[in-house]
């Protein structure tokens, strides 16, 4: 799975400089090895610095934001924006053609934050459920779609795999030894939406931590 960081921006799943061979070509190499690839993409956020936001501020939900850690307010998809709509449908098509045959889409609690959109009196999970039934159309069937920072019961009908907690450490902190008992916490209280999809725990990030440490994150992992 490329994760993040290939993108140009969030909001503008194009490749950047980084990438200047392109998407469809990596995929290809990936595959070339027995792998089959996968991509990250946060669909329905938009780095308000961006051409997107500049060129199309009708396509993002009023009064509505994320604050990241890292990348700071993003802003959210307007899917009941017809031409916005059409953009989550032709990013997701463009990026399955690609060669990639699964999307690791995170962040998609902001789908359903409050505020103005294009289409009157309509909920935010509403609308969430919106943007998931265009993004799985897209994808279509052939497809996986690994839903990451969801609504759980919402996203099922629509997803391949759900992760069933936060990640399992961040770039500000490191790996540390609450997050395995935390993740745990988090797999045995939504342990019932596991037996109707499958559950993600994130990758175990063990290194730097004691052996005792990482026998626990292993046996957590297992679950």
């Amino acid at each position: 799975v490329i994760d993040d960081g290939w993108q140009k921006a969030w909001g503008e799943w194009f490749p950047n400089d980084k990438f200047s061979q392109g998407m469809e070509s990596l995929a290809q190499d990936i595959a070339q090895e027995g792998w089959r690839p996968g991509i990250w993409l946060a669909p329905l956020l938009v780095d308000p610095k961006s051409d997107l936001a500049a060129e199309h501020p009708d396509w993002l939900v009023m009064g509505a934001a994320f604050l990241h850690p890292i990348h700071g307010n993003l802003r959210v998809l307007d899917v009941t924006n017809p031409e916005a709509a059409e953009h989550l449908k032709t990013t997701i098509q463009r990026i399955v053609g690609w060669g990639y045959r699964m999307l690791k889409i995170d962040f998609l609690f902001a789908g359903t934050f409050v505020g103005g959109r294009k289409a009157d009196n309509i909920l935010g999970l509403e609308a969430y459920k919106i943007a998931l039934n265009i993004i799985r159309s897209a994808a279509g069937e052939q497809t996986e779609l690994l839903a990451v920072g969801a609504p759980g019961i919402p996203s099922v009908r629509y997803v391949d795999a759900w992760r069933v907690g936060p990640d399992i450490a961040f770039e500000q902190t490191g790996v540390n030894w609450h997050f395995i008992p935390g993740q745990a916490r988090n797999i045995a209280a939504r342990w019932p939406v596991c037996t109707i999809t499958y559950c993600d725990g994130d990758p175990a990030l063990l290194r730097g931590l004691p052996e005792s440490e990482v026998k626990v994150g292993a046996w957590v992992a297992a679950l």
